[in-house]
């Protein structure tokens, strides 16, 4: 599996932290996808994580919400061919200090998350630039502290890349880049 940093360089850590051989896009039979990670020194910007919740529950209300307050909050998490890492970045199962998180179900899709979300199956966690995305009024977002910053690129099988993958990845960077820019 591949990926390209904004410096066009390959980005192989999805098949070298430790996941199954097979990588996951291979198994699901996916030519491209979005991946999210929390991968230290990967030269992918990183971003911030946001909590999405009913509009109507109490941390819909706050500024902000650390980790731990996340302890006995229900998280959506990823269902089908997703590595353990993927799978415990979106809906972590212990805060930092050990406290429980409990998982609220899981999902195959974002659009999916968000209508268990809008229908208080729990909450789910997006990078920023998704969250942006997906503005909908009956989910609220807010930013949680206290992760590690995510990176959030694009992901394909290495003997699947054409001149259409790679352009879709340079026009995703530079708008990704730009929207940065205007969120900031």
């Amino acid at each position: 599996m591949a990926g390209h940093d904004q410096d066009g360089q390959d980005e192989d850590d999805l098949e070298r932290a430790g996941e199954p051989r097979e990588p996951p896009l291979r198994r699901a039979g996916r030519g491209l996808a979005g991946a999210t990670a929390r991968t230290p020194g990967s030269g992918v910007r990183p971003v911030a994580t946001a909590g999405s919740w009913p509009s109507r529950h109490p941390l819909a209300a706050r500024a902000s919400i650390g980790t731990e307050g996340l302890a006995g909050v229900g998280l959506i998490g990823l269902d089908g061919p997703a590595p353990r890492t993927w799978r415990e970045h979106v809906a972590p199962s212990a805060t930092p200090s050990g406290r429980s998180i409990p998982l609220a179900g899981t999902v195959a899709t974002s659009q999916e998350g968000l209508t268990q979300v809008a229908l208080n199956r729990g909450g789910m966690l997006f990078c920023t630039p998704t969250a942006a995305h997906h503005g909908r009024p009956d989910v609220s977002f807010v930013p949680v502290t206290g992760l590690p910053p995510s990176v959030l690129g694009l992901a394909w099988v290495k003997e699947a890349e054409t001149a259409a993958i790679r352009a879709f990845n340079e026009a995703a960077v530079g708008y990704a880049l730009g929207a940065a820019v205007l969120m900031a």
